[in-house]
């Protein structure tokens, strides 16, 4: 024997091999103080886990008390080896007696370990690995039998923690029950183990356990779909009271078991008595139930070969040769789409399957199938073949094609089952599309949108579901799937949560209960509930958990936790402080995804989407990115060279790019570079889909983001807003009654007629064309809060055009029709913040041209005060409402200082104004030079208080270090050196 196995040698001595496990070895062995054999199960590894078990299964078999349970005698530990001490049995393991013993010997048995059993669940313990190998058989001195119960390793104990984590599965899959192969241990209860001495008493009548084989997967499959044929099906020898004992412990549900094990141990006393046992029968009607409670996934494709026999009964002698092909071809179709479907689905319980490997097996056996389907000319047949395309479409997670198969007149009308299908593959393709909407920032464009969805998708889906005919099991998810397309979310919620208690590994009506609440939750963040938002989101994230216990590795669960944690992050900015207890964004389960199926460029553009939105949740907080940013791109272009022909790819890449870029615009180099990568691929994807207006308003608007950012860098932006202005006519002229492709297209011109150095008139002649455009928007889409705030801005606009003129009184209208247009944006959204600070921009304006002409600005002071209090209490951070703050009150202290009164306190709350808006956004090079200069007055102020004025000139310094950081050669930074200077003459040395 090798010395790295050896077991302990103080106590125990003349150790011998006997047997070994996954856990260790087992060794028999002489013990010195009790003078006895003993068996010695002594753990391979020290792994803690492990030890627990150990321990675990000790403590556990050491509880029951019964003569056909092995006695513990203690555990211990020698040379670092833990080990259990029992009791020796000289015998063999059931499994290599089967062969050899009579029935009844073989029935005696298994009643005296239903009676163990029963004394283990008697104090709450259920052994969960029932097998022949776990009994062990020692001869009687009358030649009689003695079985003994052992190996307690994976005992659960009902009201205690168990040590398997969530999801795992443990146990031998050859005798375990269906619910126990789900790794789910709160549907794990005793009558799991009634059903595994079902499987013992199946082997000992049939010669063969009931699930035999060594690819698990396939095991697994036809565990949870297939019925276990009757024993007597093998070998018509066996006893129809056996017969009924074993197949009532193997009901798939637990329900239908023996109640006890007790019960069990009952019946098998009654059968050795010659006595009539209790068991159900099973015959024609037992097997017709149990049709009707098949695995629901697979009652429609069985409906197939029922309903076409049906119908051969009905139309008997007409073309009968040809309609019998047709059915026995239906019938072999059906269970091989159970088969493939099922397959899959083993796999994707499995954890860290090669789903790859599985999904091109799925292939090469829907191509088998689809060849017997080469003659199919006729209904029948070309019928019978969309619908296996359909089908294996579905398997393969791509519900946009298999619809374009199912939602066919013909084969929803010919293939039973189909029509329900039809309807789920048509529902997944409208909730994929609903949460594509989510990427839309314009309400109206997501309304639109949603209204086209609802007659292309919603109600098609609804009709053809609403029709579905299936059994009460898929009833139940059916009924869900009506609800949810019907408005009645809660109703929905609720039908699927009772789908999951007819099906625990049914992970779809998880998933639908996932998307259900993250419509709420976007639903609630849209109306400001946002501590509402909060607790949908959180309920989201566990929802979507609860899918990956049950389909570790489906892709499709994968995703759907990707979107919820992209989404997640998307409204941590949005809520705040609200999310940091309520909200915690899974991004493993993205990573997770592309790495299970990497082939799929849509999972990699999902990855960066979700990582671009993380990295903005990042930055948002102030807190360093890292390589997040890189790599979202990196994500992006894996998903782009997968896929480098297909429009949509090519525009999603493009969107995620010039997402990312503009959200890092205060490194302008960075994005300005990004977004232009984003603008050559939409050009790729206009090139290939021409007509779309959807990817011309996104170049369009990616365009003026491009603007937008080189005017922050300092650039000229004049020939991106020309390229913006262009791309998005084009959108307009493509789809006229858009209403967000004219917005944009007003927004693009008004920012031209921002553009310094332009001739005369030209900026008027722009914000007239950009007031037009808005209110053609505006008429598309009445009372629009964005198209209507913009609308404000343009007649702010025109009202500066007006002012410069020296139009007072004119520039005076233009801005009551601005304040207006905000006032209305607020009365329609009152949680949207902007429309206040608008308002404040347009009193600064006014307040600004008063001032510099002497004329009292107090009116218009008071009125812009007002208008950042109403911002700020809705968002207490925007830094923009700080800035106009700040702006309004450097104004006040400029005119008092004109008109001979001390400006010094207003000057210093224009600079404590300023502090906290820079505290918040500190790339705004305006906002430093007016804090600057608030801070310069301050300290010309101050003569007497030289701590005020010694901070004021501290101010000033740390205003200008920014400023040369963010604009170097900017004019002002030489006067605010001079201004420095200047005060250092005065008698104080400007702080270093």
């Amino acid at each position: 024997m090798d010395t790295e196995n050896r077991p302990p040698s103080a106590r125990y001595q003349t150790a011998m091999p006997i047997g070994h496990g996954a856990m260790g070895r087992v060794y028999r062995a002489w013990d010195v103080e009790q003078e006895r054999f003993v068996a010695l199960k002594y753990l391979r590894s020290n792994d803690p886990d492990w030890v627990r078990r150990l321990r675990a299964e000790a403590a556990a078999q050491a509880r029951v008390e019964h003569p056909n349970v092995a006695r513990i005698f203690g555990v211990g530990e020698e040379e670092g080896r833990a080990y259990i001490a029992m009791a020796y049995i000289d015998g063999r393991p059931f499994d290599e007696l089967i062969g050899d013993l009579g029935l009844e010997a073989g029935v005696r048995i298994l009643a005296d370990c239903a009676d163990a059993v029963q004394a283990a669940h008697a104090i709450g313990l259920v052994h969960r690995d029932l097998k022949p190998a776990n009994i062990l058989v020692s001869q009687t001195e009358a030649g009689g039998y003695h079985p003994y119960v052992v190996d307690f390793g994976l005992v659960l104990a009902l009201d205690e923690e168990t040590l398997t984590a969530p999801g795992e599965m443990l146990g031998t899959l050859g005798y375990m029950a269906p619910e126990q192969a789900l790794g789910r241990r709160a549907d794990v209860d005793r009558r799991a183990d009634i059903y595994s001495l079902g499987c013992i008493l199946y082997h000992l009548l049939a010669g063969v356990p009931p699930l035999a084989g060594t690819d698990r997967s396939d095991m697994l499959a036809r565990l949870l779909n297939d019925d276990v044929p009757p024993p007597r099906n093998r070998d018509r020898q066996v006893p129809k009271a056996l017969e009924r004992i074993c197949m009532q412990c193997l009901e798939r549900a637990p329900e239908r078991r023996y109640a006890s094990a007790a019960a069990l141990g009952h019946d098998l006393e009654r059968w050795l008595a010659g006595e009539s046992v209790k068991a159900r029968a099973t015959g024609l009607v037992w097997q017709l139930g149990r049709t009707v409670r098949r695995n629901p996934v697979v009652s429609a494709l069985a409906g197939v070969a029922l309903l076409i026999a049906l119908t051969m009964a009905g139309w008997a002698g007409y073309e009968q040769r040809r309609l019998e092909l047709r059915a026995a071809q239906a019938q072999r179709t059906g269970e091989a789409l159970k088969d493939m479907e099922w397959r899959l689905r083993a796999a994707f319980m499995t954890p860290q399957a090669d789903i790859t490997w599985h999904k091109q097996a799925l292939r090469e056996r829907i191509d088998v199938l689809l060849a017997q389907f080469s003659d199919g000319d006729d209904e029948i047949g070309r019928a019978q073949r969309d619908y296996v395309l359909g089908r294996s479409w579905l398997m393969l997670d791509r519900p946009e094609l298999a619809q374009t198969y199912l939602v066919q007149e013909p084969v929803w009308q010919r293939m039973p089952g189909s029509r329900f299908w039809a309807g789920y593959s048509l529902a997944l393709v409208y909730r994929d599309a609903l949460h594509g909407l989510g990427s839309i920032r314009d309400d109206d464009e997501r309304a639109q949108k949603q209204r086209a969805l609802d007659v292309e998708l919603r109600q098609p889906a609804l009709s053809l579901l609403a029709g579905t005919e299936t059994n009460p099991d898929h009833a139940v998810f059916r009924d869900a799937l009506v609800a949810w397309l019907s408005g009645q979310p809660e109703r929905a919620v609720e039908l699927a949560r009772q789908s999951r208690v007819h099906q625990p590994w049914f992970y779809e009506a998880v998933l639908l209960e996932a998307d259900i609440l993250l419509g709420e939750h976007l639903a609630a963040l849209s109306s400001a509930a946002y501590d509402q938002a909060a607790e949908q989101m959180r309920q989201v994230m566990a929802t979507i958990e609860r899918a990956v216990e049950i389909a570790p590795s489906a892709p499709q669960v994968l995703a759907r936790g990707c979107v919820a944690a992209r989404q997640a992050q998307i409204s941590m900015r949005q809520l705040g402080t609200r999310a940091s207890d309520a909200i915690d964004p899974d991004m493993s389960l993205c990573h997770r995804m592309v790495a299970l199926d990497p082939e799929v460029a849509g999972h990699h553009l999902m990855l960066a989407g979700a990582l671009s939105a993380q990295w903005q949740a990042l930055a948002g907080n102030q807190t360093p990115p890292g390589e997040l940013a890189d790599q979202a791109v990196a994500a992006a272009r894996r998903g782009l060279a997968l896929d480098p022909e297909n429009w949509r790819v090519v525009a999603q890449s493009a969107q995620v790019m010039c997402d990312l870029g503009y959200a890092m615009r205060r490194d302008a180099r960075v994005a300005v570079g990004m977004i232009g990568e984003a603008l050559e691929l939409y050009r790729r994807a206009m090139a290939l889909r021409p007509a779309d207006a959807t990817v011309w308003r996104q170049a369009g608007t990616c365009s003026r983001q491009q603007a937008a950012t080189l005017k922050m860098a300092g650039q000229d932006p004049a020939v991106a807003l020309s390229q913006a202005v262009d791309t998005l006519r084009r959108a307009v002229e493509m789809d006229p009654d858009h209403a967000y492709s004219r917005h944009n297209l007003a927004y693009a011109i008004k920012s031209q007629a921002s553009q310094p150095g332009l001739a005369a008139g030209q900026a008027e002649q722009w914000l007239i064309e950009a007031l037009a455009q808005a209110q053609a928007a505006l008429r598309l889409s009445p009372d629009h809060p964005v198209i209507v705030n913009t609308l404000g801005n343009i007649h702010s606009d025109l009202g500066r055009q007006l002012l410069d003129q020296g139009l007072t009184d004119q520039a005076a209208d233009r801005f009551e029709q601005a304040i207006a247009a905000y006032e209305q944006v607020s009365q329609i959204n009152p949680a949207y913040h902007k429309p206040h600070n608008n308002r404040a921009n347009v009193a600064r304006i006014m307040a600004e041209h008063l001032a510099a002409r002497s004329r009292d600005p107090s009116h218009w002071i008071a009125q812009g005060r007002l208008a950042v209090e109403a911002a700020l209490q809705i968002h207490a951070d925007y830094s923009l409402a700080w800035f106009n703050r700040g702006a309004l009150d450097l104004i006040e202290a400029r005119y008092l200082e004109a008109v001979g009164q001390s400006p010094t306190v207003s000057a210093q709350q224009a600079m404590d104004a300023f502090s906290r808006g820079l505290g918040a956004n500190a790339s705004v090079f305006d906002a430093w030079l007016e804090y600057s200069q608030a801070a310069g007055m301050v300290a010309a102020g101050s003569a007497t208080d030289q701590a005020a004025r010694s901070a004021a000139m501290v101010a000033m310094r740390r205003a200008l270090e920014h400023m040369m950081a963010l604009a170097p050669d900017h004019d002002s930074i030489p006067l605010l050196r001079r201004e420095l200077a200047a005060q250092a003459s005065r008698g104080l040395a400007a702080p270093q």
